[in-house]
């Protein structure tokens, strides 16, 4: 009778063994890819609001496991003093679209004020930052 008990419990946890096999222990590489934005850039004329513009960045490096993420594209700008940056997360001037294009067309929002203090942050699964670039806006005060 003890034989066959032993023999049951041992089947037992053979089979729950294969049934639920143990994780991994090891370390996985996260792989961070930084595309370089490149537009907009310095010397670029000033971004109307209500006008559309390309947002680029350089795909050249693109690694095979990131072809298929999506990217947000939120407008940004820099304090009085240069020291922090603010960044309208809840109004993404793009969303949803392939980082793999290398591109995105984005319009500026109607009620940014002009200011030359103004970036893009391009998010996939890192935050990348363009050059600063000026926003002119008809309808603000200087």
């Amino acid at each position: 009778m003890l034989s066959i008990l032993v023999l049951f419990t041992t089947l037992f946890f053979a089979l729950g063994v294969v049934a639920y096999p143990a994780r991994s222990t090891r370390p996985q590489n996260l792989i961070v890819w930084n595309p370089k934005i490149t537009s907009p850039k310095p010397g670029d004329k000033a971004w109307v609001s209500n006008e559309r513009r390309n947002v680029t960045w350089s795909v050249d490096d693109i690694p095979p496991e990131k072809r298929n993420d999506t990217g947000k594209v939120v407008l940004g700008h820099w304090d009085m003093d240069g020291q922090n940056e603010n960044l309208n997360y809840t109004h993404p001037i793009a969303r949803d679209f392939p980082l793999i294009t290398g591109w995105i067309e984005c319009t500026m929002p109607p009620h940014v004020p002009s200011g030359n203090q103004y970036f893009v942050v391009l998010f996939g699964d890192s935050g990348n930052t363009s050059p600063t670039f000026s926003v002119i806006n008809p309808n603000s005060d200087f």
